[in-house]
């Protein structure tokens, strides 16, 4: 029954509102916000809320806010844009300007990192997880973006195709993917 807010570091960073009342649960931290929707998920039998922050990801008890676990993750202007993507124990993150993208793995009150490369940097749209794989628009917005495909477990990349800027989804084992063009 909560609404998550990513607000940034002058409002108390993230922020839990009663969905039917407004008001605020839970207010934690003092980054400054990213540009993705937080994240619900179960992990390692905890429920939490994951926010991408301006600088890091960061993991919230979903009932008080208390800050469960960080990973810092700088990247230009500060633009962490995509929503961080949740399979079993790990999270995928990932940003454009050459950034790249991590799958980490949350244990508890820690995180550590599974793998990370520079094959796949999503500017805008989050990549999806199908099958061991994921899938994703590498590049910022214009001309050049590719559709990549990652092996899930070591982030191997398998493929990539030419899409320009664009954004997928992924419904019934089929990608559907719009770039700027349609």
């Amino acid at each position: 029954n909560l609404l998550l807010l990513d607000v940034g570091a002058d409002s108390g960073s993230t922020l839990a509102l009663d969905k039917v009342t407004g008001k605020t649960v839970w207010k934690s931290g003092d980054d400054d916000a990213g540009y993705g929707s937080v994240a619900v998920a179960n992990i390692g039998g905890e429920r939490m809320a994951i926010a991408f922050k301006a600088e890091a990801i960061v993991g919230y008890d979903l009932k008080s806010g208390t800050e469960l676990w960080r990973s810092k993750w700088k990247t230009s202007w500060d633009v962490n844009a995509t929503t961080p993507i949740v399979h079993q124990d790990n999270v995928l993150i990932t940003s454009g300007y050459s950034t790249g993208v991590t799958l980490l793995t949350v244990h508890g009150r820690s995180v550590s990192t599974k793998w990370k490369t520079k094959k796949l940097a999503s500017h805008f749209n989050s990549p999806v997880i199908w099958d061991g794989h994921i899938y994703g628009v590498d590049g910022n917005d214009g001309p050049k973006g590719e559709l990549v495909c990652l092996e899930l477990a070591a982030g191997e990349e398998r493929w990539r195709f030419k899409l320009g800027g664009g954004s997928l989804i992924c419904a019934a084992g089929i990608l559907i993917c719009l770039n700027e063009k349609g």
